[in-house]
């Protein structure tokens, strides 16, 4: 996939390293870090470059959500990020 015929992808909103990213009608919640983004799934994860080719991995391999599934993991988790900061101050 060429960055010509990669999918547009916006940023919908962003707190933290977390971010709800969005396809087309396709939702995603990733992680950011390092100029790289996450899939948000459990164990050992692979990181890819912050480009549109990039994303479309991520989403591909975590999967598109609805917009409300994503708003809702998206607020869960930048939750217990800003918990965990709290935290380790």
């Amino acid at each position: 996939m060429s960055e010509d015929t990669a999918p547009k992808f916006e940023i919908v909103e962003e707190r933290g390293s977390f971010l709800l990213i969005r396809a087309g009608s396709s939702f995603a919640v990733v992680e950011r870090r390092a100029g790289r983004v996450y899939p948000m799934m459990p164990g050992g994860r692979e990181g890819e470059p912050m480009t549109a080719e990039g994303m479309a991995k991520v989403m591909a391999e975590e999967g598109s959500l609805s917009e409300p599934e994503a708003r809702r993991l998206f607020k869960e988790l930048s939750n217990r990020g800003d918990r965990l900061a709290r935290v380790l101050r």
